[in-house]
């Protein structure tokens, strides 16, 4: 579970420098 939460975490990160760039 702690690695899911790491997972969606770094997922939305990624999500979210795509939408700056």
């Amino acid at each position: 579970m702690y690695l899911f939460y790491l997972f969606c975490a770094y997922s939305g990160s990624l999500k979210q420098n795509n939408a700056k760039n």
